[in-house]
């Protein structure tokens, strides 16, 4: 089991659909500020200095829907670019030895409430009636 813990900077490109969905992707960069590592049941590696690198580049992908009014689900999904760790296991049975590189993958999920969003079922009804308006003035 490995627990770390990232402040992280992402950089995202996004396409806005406002009645249904956003999707965009992009890249980040993360900072590990903690970990801890258990193996069989004991924790054995606590030390931020210790194998892991600190800074983590990844490639996200994130989707956003309107569930409700001002309310979105969000999922957004990070993988590593370059490895945070290779690490070398060996069997307890055998001897035999192999390396094995270790990634950073996450998957979120989030609801949002947006404060300062028209609904985009506002913004027709605006046009709509600043169009009637116009009509009647000519």
């Amino acid at each position: 089991k490995l627990n770390i813990n990232y402040v992280e900077v992402p950089f995202l490109v996004m396409y806005e659909d406002r009645d249904i969905f956003t999707i965009g992707t992009g890249f980040s960069w993360g900072r590990g500020i903690d970990f801890k590592e258990w193996e069989y049941g004991e924790q054995t590696l606590t030390d931020i200095n210790g194998p892991y690198n600190r800074n983590d580049f990844n490639w996200l992908i994130d989707l956003r829907f309107n569930v409700y009014k001002k309310i979105k689900f969000n999922f957004r999904y990070s993988y590593s670019l370059a490895k945070i760790r290779t690490r070398t296991f060996t069997s307890p049975t055998t001897g035999y030895s192999w390396d094995r590189d270790q990634y950073h993958n996450l998957l979120s999920f989030r609801v949002i409430y947006v404060f300062n969003e028209k609904l985009a079922e506002n913004n027709r009804r605006e046009l709509i009636n600043k169009n009637k308006k116009k009509k009647k003035k000519n």
